[in-house]
């Protein structure tokens, strides 16, 4: 009989561990008149490469695979971002003692890989509106001089959901933690800035899971309103000022304390102005059996 060992504390898997997850986002927004709704779904496995100094790991993400409930003829440009997505796999990253994501470490072999697949995604997508400009500026997110990709990438999607920054919170004591995170990219280039209330419930000694929850409100002292507002006028026409933003952000897990990572958990962001424009995202992330000997 296998020995378990239960952890005082919520920490990431040991080198050489991996993980198949199923994630899942559903989009909508509202504005007057409009509704605009896009759902995803990814089976992605998730391996410790190394541990580095300091608490941090390598963790190599592989996309395996990625759909849209959207038919590519009905939403074309949702197609061309899936197979952007698929272009960035595997992603390996740097991921600090919080389980914060910090770099993107492989970036020279995801440009490399970007430069095969190009002329065919140019071919597939010529048709559709805005994608050859789309197409030019993505290589430019490969370069080592900027964090393009990673402002793409984290706190959201799947890797905002796979590493959701709780390590190190202590079951046994209820532990609490505020955190900043920032997320890039939101409103047309501009940033969401958030403080995360982390909560883990109590537990006791022999429990081999433990649920955490973040609560997250604006960080308004970092959030650039002037930006924001131009960029809903630009969409609604002028409105009254100031605008009453409305910000929601929950985030609640189920996870292993026996060095098996994240077990299920969701995150959900809702923004909006009543009555002029409306955005809802949820991610569900759940551990599933482990792939293919390929994988493993």
């Amino acid at each position: 009989m296998a020995l378990i060992v239960i952890s005082d504390q919520l920490a990431p898997s040991q080198p050489g561990q991996s993980h198949a997850y199923t994630v899942a986002m559903q989009t909508e927004i509202r504005l007057p008149g409009q509704l605009m709704q896009h759902a995803t779904s990814a089976v992605l496995h998730y391996h410790v490469v190394e541990q580095l100094p300091a608490g941090h790991h390598l963790v190599e993400l592989t996309t395996v695979e990625l759909h849209t409930q959207v038919q590519a003829a009905a939403n074309p440009l949702a197609e061309l971002l899936l197979d952007i997505a698929r272009a960035n796999s595997p992603l390996l990253l740097h991921v600090d003692e919080r389980g914060y994501l910090v770099q993107v470490v492989n970036k020279t072999v995801l440009a490399a890989q970007w430069q095969e697949i190009l002329p065919w995604l140019q071919t597939k997508h010529q048709r559709t509106a805005g994608a050859l400009a789309l197409l030019s500026q993505v290589a430019l997110q490969y370069a080592d001089d900027n964090d393009r990709l990673e402002q793409a990438l984290f706190n959201k999607g799947s890797c905002g959901v796979l590493f959701p920054g709780f390590w190190g919170l202590r079951p046994a004591n209820g532990d609490t933690r505020t955190d900043r995170k920032i997320i890039h990219q939101f409103f047309n280039g501009g940033a969401l800035p958030l403080l995360i209330e982390w909560k883990v419930a109590l537990a006791d000694t022999f429990d081999q899971t433990a649920e955490v929850t973040g609560t997250g409100r604006l960080d308004a002292k970092s959030f650039d309103y002037a930006a924001f507002q131009q960029q809903i006028d630009a969409m609604t026409g002028p409105l009254p000022r100031p605008l009453a933003l409305q910000i929601a952000w929950h985030e609640r897990y189920t996870v292993s304390r026996t060095g098996q990572g994240v077990v299920a958990g969701e995150q959900t962001l809702r923004v909006g102005i009543p009555g002029v424009y409306e955005q809802s995202t949820r991610h569900t992330v759940r551990h599933v059996a482990a792939l293919t000997s390929a994988f493993r």
